[in-house]
């Protein structure tokens, strides 16, 4: 189970790949692998744009790829880029609070904690699967979704930032860039 105030960055990068790989062999597809130049890619250009939100950075990612690319020795013909986000614990509009003395989230507000009769629920927790599930197809743009199985495509590269605005009283949110690749030629792709 994910505990929001406790999370790990490394579980959820092999639960996307992993997620990924289940798939891809029900089908009988080649696995994709995890590249390390590819992630040292992204982190190139959040580094070089940090004070840009996601969309901006996929966009100056997207224009730059190739160049900067060469420069870090990947040379294949062909990528995809994708981010999106999702809270590490599903709250369903639903109101909820860090109740400290427990220390765990409840639905509910903190006034209830007073009453008597009202005893607010804890808030479900989910796995590292089901989040990396949201993660992966619940990106921008929805139609790079369908490139995730695609057999041509042989690497992927994962960037994570988990977002701790106003924690405790505000679940922390993970936001995901992806960049999926492989030696495919534009004419294959039609």
């Amino acid at each position: 189970m994910l505990n929001p105030y406790e999370f790990d960055e490394k579980v959820l990068k092999k639960a996307i790949v992993d997620l990924i790989n289940g798939k891809r062999l029900r089908y009988h597809r080649p696995i994709i692998e995890s590249d390390s130049k590819l992630d040292s890619l992204i982190e190139y250009f959040h580094k070089e744009y940090k004070n840009k939100d996601f969309y901006k950075i996929r966009k100056k990612l997207r224009k730059g790829f190739y160049e900067k690319g060469i420069e870090l020795g990947f040379n294949n013909s062909w990528f995809k880029v994708a981010c999106g986000s999702y809270s590490t614990m599903p709250t369903f509009g639903r109101n909820y609070f860090f109740d400290s003395n427990e220390q765990i989230y409840k639905y509910g507000t903190k006034s209830a904690l007073k009453d008597t009769v009202i005893i607010p629920k804890h808030t479900r927790l989910i796995t590292y699967n089901e989040l990396a599930k949201k993660l992966i197809y619940n990106v921008y743009p929805s139609k790079v979704r369908r490139w995730v199985n695609n057999p041509a495509v042989t690497k992927i590269g994962l960037y994570l930032k988990v977002s701790k605005r106003n924690f405790p009283n505000r679940v922390p949110s993970v936001s995901i860039m992806y960049v999926l690749s492989g030696n495919v030629m534009p004419k294959v792709l039609k």
